[in-house]
């Protein structure tokens, strides 16, 4: 159990085959607001929903295993306490860039982001 940080669930990053049919569906189907895209509205390769992240699946991603699911995100209210914390614990860190997220890998290989 962390001792000085905490984590909630952010979003679940999911990787689709068709991104403008998928951002209609959680539109305009499930009334989901569209919250950002990257690069922009008109052509997105990302776009954010309140808990749901897509992402338009790519050439690259065939055959990859689960190729659906991109990551599961975190947020830390200390994420340099919580990261120190796990590397204690064994757990390994892909490498990081200063002022981005952190990424590791739980026992099945799931990608997993924290934020602070």
């Amino acid at each position: 159990m962390p001792s000085n940080w905490s984590v909630t669930h952010h979003h679940l990053a999911i990787r689709v085959r068709d991104l403008k049919t998928s951002i209609e569906f959680y539109r305009d189907v499930l009334g989901l607001e569209l919250v950002r895209a990257v690069p922009d509205a008109e052509n997105p390769t990302m776009v954010w929903f309140p808990g749901v992240q897509l992402i338009q699946k790519t050439n690259a991603d065939t055959g990859e295993e689960g190729w659906r699911y991109a990551h599961l995100a975190f947020q830390t209210v200390n994420c340099a306490n919580a990261v120190a914390e796990l590397q204690a614990r064994g757990l390994k860190f892909l490498p990081h860039e200063e002022g981005k997220p952190w990424f590791f890998f739980d026992p099945d290989g799931v990608l997993i982001e924290l934020l602070p």
